[in-house]
């Protein structure tokens, strides 16, 4: 890995740094939900327990799979947001003839 600073795309990283968060909130409500209703197994005579635990166990499994579904997405963004070399040298030429 070299110490040379990255240099990204400020639209394409924007991008992926919402859809993250937006995708981590998802993640965590599942988990919440996952935790309330295993939490609640017992309170409702008409529902039964293992259902409850089954249930919110399922929730937490989905809220662990979606969350590494988004970490190795934004991983796959951040790197799809990179500067390719034509983009930086593109960039440089700008900021060359706007000094100018």
């Amino acid at each position: 890995m070299s110490n040379k600073s990255k240099e990204y795309n400020v639209i394409r990283k924007n991008r992926a740094n919402v859809s993250a968060v937006l995708r981590g909130a998802v993640a965590c409500y599942l988990l919440y939900l996952g935790v309330q209703i295993a939490m609640s197994a017992g309170k409702d005579p008409s529902f039964p327990v293992w259902a409850s635990w089954l249930l919110g166990g399922f929730f937490c499994v989905a809220a662990v799979a979606f969350g590494a579904y988004t970490w190795r997405r934004y991983r796959a963004d951040l790197k799809a947001a990179e500067l390719t070399e034509e983009e930086r040298l593109e960039a440089r030429r700008q900021a060359e003839e706007e000094e100018q």
